[in-house]
């Protein structure tokens, strides 16, 4: 198991950066057929859209391949609802820079599952928090209309099939509501032949806790669990638990909206922590006054000081 956690809470006056970002985070979609409870993105102010092509192209062709890592088409939506998703991604793949999302599984069936594979997408991370399906639809709305496991295991088969295809990572996320789930589930993905499991706390949004305070993070006790089940795995498994000094994403990665819009992170939305509209200069951005500022002050942010990066 590798656990991603650290000791220090001490916090430098300057926080130093990469000469470019590395990673982007590209929200392809805001759109979402799931409601998620542990999601904070059915309380969020703002219009639901997907991104075109046409600006995620000038947004990647600002970087080149050499300097750009790779890229994550994921924001607060699935992104199996973008409709240039899979051109998005094949560009990616003909300038070989790595791509990734997140799906809930619902939509990864059908003509889907060969256009992933022709895409050439290198990653893909279905979220599912539990096996036992009530427990999977008290966290996940509306996932009990989808076959998602059925989908993963097709999935599987599918690369199997063909000796080649994306690394694929189921990602749990976890809290007291299905700490139960973790053994079970894990079993499954050992047994169907998923690459990693990859387990993160439950991020305690505002909006989350205040309608659904039963949930919560887990104790130390319970958290011991965890690692003890985690321990024994017999595939890879990854445990995000991260408490750095200083946010590692304002140091390498760059957040972008689906409507082309520049924040900190995904966990900021309103237009006092905007950086850049489009059309950009993203380097501008990287290097300007309201990001530095913001890399200087982000600690004083209570959220900041819950995030998972952290």
């Amino acid at each position: 198991m590798h656990i991603n956690e650290g000791k220090s809470r001490d916090h430098p006056k300057e926080l130093s950066y990469d000469p470019f970002p590395s990673i982007l985070q590209i929200e392809s979609t805001n759109k979402c057929n799931f409601s998620c409870v542990i999601c904070d993105s059915r309380w969020q102010q703002r219009p639901k859209g997907e991104m075109r092509f046409e600006v995620f192209k000038a947004i990647i062709d600002q970087f080149r391949p050499s300097t750009l890592w790779g890229a994550i088409l994921q924001g607060w939506g699935e992104p199996l609802l973008c409709e240039d998703l899979f051109q998005m991604v094949k560009y990616l793949s003909d300038r070989r820079v790595f791509g990734h999302f997140n799906t809930n599984g619902s939509l990864v069936a059908g003509e889907n599952i060969e256009k992933i594979f022709e895409s050439g997408l290198q990653s893909i991370a279905f979220s599912i928090d539990a096996l036992d399906e009530k427990t999977a639809e008290k966290i996940r709305a509306n996932s009990k209309k989808y076959p998602v496991y059925q989908n993963l295991i097709d999935f599987i088969k599918e690369k199997k099939r063909r000796g080649c295809g994306p690394r694929v990572m189921v990602d749990f996320t976890i809290s007291n509501l299905n700490l139960d789930q973790v053994g079970p589930t894990l079993k499954f993905c050992e047994m169907i032949g998923v690459d990693v499991f990859n387990v993160h706390d439950f991020f305690p949004y505002p909006n989350v806790v205040k309608r659904f305070p039963e949930i919560r993070q887990l104790t130390d006790e319970e958290l011991l669990e965890l690692k003890g089940i985690l321990n024994n795995a017999r595939i890879q498994t990854v445990y995000d638990s991260w408490k750095e000094s200083t946010c590692r994403l304002l140091r390498n990665w760059m957040y972008i909206d689906w409507d082309g819009r520049v924040f900190p992170c995904c966990h900021f939305h309103s237009t006092d922590f905007l950086l850049a509209e489009n059309p950009f200069d993203l380097l501008s951005v990287w290097h300007g006054a309201k990001l530095n500022a913001w890399r200087q002050a982000h600690i004083k942010y209570p959220l900041c000081k819950k995030c998972l990066v952290l």
